[in-house]
């Protein structure tokens, strides 16, 4: 006996709340690793080289993984993949806490690249398949919206961690090993608590759309993919090259108060843990390409204008363009999600994803290795770039994308 279709879509939302709760749980050293690792490397008394491999290590495993694991989701279904990067995150956790060479903080990123990387994969197809087309924005919109919440549950845990081990706000940012062990042994018992929730509670929402979808599956995936996977390839590494650049310009040339700073960019990270699954719906309403444009419109003018900021009215610029930043890319990014869904089609979406969020993952690995030597040219040099070629992605975009949700003329 079929379901009745409200009975289905009340299922796909509870569904899709319990994906983005284990989500957050697994997600916890979102944040908090990509700023503390630099920091515990120095403490360790790393060298530049291993410091670099470190880092870089997690970025190249979730993005070689991520073509190869997309086409094993389409053949094998969504949940065990799911379980398995809960898992390797989990042992990565472990490791990372108890971690005091290179070579074991190498391994736990290894790991936890892998896993992070599939577990997002897996997340974008499983929202895909849950949510209806046509509010396909705010279900992603609420998927990018749990990693960030899971990322502040991650910071939240991590400054008891560091005041009871002696750290100094008014002193040199240091990590001690035991607040680090701390803060990553809670970590892992997030993953704990996230393998549970989804072994008991997650089906795999692959079965559930070929068995219970009532209608042909679309085909393949729509060439347009590849275009879009290249203009996300060449605004990604645009953007990550200059993003590490950011904070050493800014105490270089604006302000080298740490907390003025963090007061500045507070909202701006408020208004990715509230508001994407809300800014996701413009995508629903408005199509995938207007958020996109704007989005990338208005990060690449914050990205010329910073290099020409000075003075105390730098630093009220920056919290509120930041913050102008944040509110178009909580639209844009879901808008984007929304879109490889719709281009790959409902066969190959795990392969579509796969495909994007490689795209994704090779800018960020390549971006910092290109604005480098620029940077050593002239610090501005990155920032110029970036909002150019940002400018650039947003013409790209209005050009030569076609936007599958909106209804052609005359249709």
């Amino acid at each position: 006996m079929n379901s009745s279709p409200k009975s289905t879509a009340s299922h796909a939302v509870q569904q899709l709340r319990r994906l983005q709760l284990v989500i957050a749980l697994a997600s916890i050293s979102y944040t908090l690793l990509e700023a503390a690792l630099p920091i515990y490397l120095k403490e360790i008394n790393a060298r530049g080289a291993e410091t670099g491999l470190v880092i870089s290590a997690g970025y190249l495993m979730s993005a070689l993984s991520r073509p190869l694991i997309g086409q094993l989701l389409d053949k094998y279904g969504r949940r065990r993949f799911l379980l398995i990067a809960i898992a390797m995150i989990g042992v990565g956790m472990l490791v990372y806490a108890f971690a005091t060479r290179v070579e074991l903080l190498l391994a736990a990123g290894i790991l936890r690249g892998f896993g992070l990387g599939t577990l997002l994969l897996v997340a974008y197809a499983m929202t895909a398949d849950l949510a209806a087309e046509a509010g396909r924005g705010g279900s992603f919109g609420g998927t990018e919206q749990a990693q960030y919440r899971g990322g502040y549950l991650g910071l939240a845990i991590a400054v008891p961690a560091l005041l009871l081990t002696g750290f100094n706000p008014q002193g040199e940012l240091r990590i001690t090993p035991q607040a680090w062990m701390i803060i990553f042994i809670f970590c892992a018992l997030g993953c704990v608590a996230a393998f549970v929730l989804a072994y008991t509670r997650i089906h795999d929402t692959h079965i559930h759309l070929a068995i219970e979808g009532g209608v042909p599956l679309k085909g393949s995936i729509s060439r347009q993919l590849y275009v879009l996977m290249a203009i996300v390839l060449i605004t990604s590494a645009s953007w990550s090259g200059m993003a590490p650049f950011l904070l050493q310009f800014i105490q270089d040339h604006i302000s080298k108060n740490l907390l003025l700073l963090v007061l500045a960019y507070a909202p701006a990270a408020l208004v990715w843990a509230i508001l994407p699954a809300r800014m996701g719906v413009i995508a629903d309403r408005y199509g995938r390409k207007l958020p996109m444009i704007v989005g990338l419109l208005v990060s690449g003018i914050f990205s010329l204008f910073i290099p020409f900021l000075s003075g105390w009215v730098a630093t009220a610029f920056l919290a509120g363009f930041a913050t102008l930043e944040a509110l178009c890319y909580s639209a844009a990014t879901p808008a984007e999600q929304a879109l490889v869904a719709d281009l790959a089609g409902d066969k190959q979406r795990g392969l579509g994803f796969g495909l994007y969020t490689f795209a994704l993952s090779a800018g960020r690995v390549l971006g910092p290795l290109a604005m480098g030597p620029l940077y050593d040219i002239d610090a501005v040099i990155p920032f110029i770039a970036n909002g150019l070629t940002l400018g650039v992605g947003a013409i790209l975009v209005l050009t030569l994308i076609r936007d599958p949700s909106r209804p052609k003329r005359g249709a």
